[in-house]
């Protein structure tokens, strides 16, 4: 039953990257914002993290109605992506605490609050640049405490992640070198 539930998320996580993928495709901008540029495309990447909330609509004016209602669509198909997204890092934080002794296993079961929060923080990410694409006004307070809600966002997946993984991977070497030296 296990395999299956694997198999099922992995078939709906690669389902909901590819769908976010093809609608990046849209992602273009107009031919007179792309003067300075050679290239006329953004990712989903520059409107989370414009610096202001000028450069914020900078970036929306400049956008085509097609890659508008894409972006709209991308945001709205990340509520699908992000359970098996952070899901994934969850697991990740309990295999290691599984592996791990009586100190390092507390550790890494407080680090699966790391992507549980993060995955809040996107969803209220979303919330507000659905929002403010879709026309509603910007405050400037509201975007700068989204603005730090999307960095500590990352900073929490990513540290959670890269933990965990630098744990199992040791972990993993580790007791092959010992298999190794006790079969002298």
């Amino acid at each position: 039953m296990k395999k299956y539930l694997l198999l099922l998320s992995l078939i709906g996580f690669f389902t909901t990257f590819f769908l976010m993928h093809q609608l990046s495709q849209n992602f273009k901008l107009h031919d007179r914002c792309s003067v300075n540029s050679p290239f006329n495309i953004f990712s989903i990447m520059q409107v989370e993290t414009a610096e202001s909330p000028s450069d914020f609509i900078k970036l929306k004016d400049c956008m085509t109605p097609l890659a508008l209602d894409s972006v709209v669509k991308s945001l709205r198909i990340d509520y699908f992506f992000m359970p098996f997204c952070y899901g994934y890092i969850m697991l990740v934080c309990y295999a290691a605490s599984v592996k791990a002794g009586l100190f390092l296993r507390s550790v890494f079961l407080l680090l699966i609050v790391f992507p549980a929060a993060a995955w809040i923080i996107d969803v209220i990410e979303n919330i507000y640049l659905e929002k403010w694409i879709t026309g509603f006004p910007i405050n400037e307070k509201a975007y700068e405490v989204v603005h730090y809600l999307i960095l500590a966002k990352f900073a929490l997946a990513l540290t959670a992640l890269i933990i965990s993984i630098t744990y199992l991977a040791f972990n993993s070497l580790s007791k092959k070198k010992r298999k190794v030296m006790w079969q002298d």
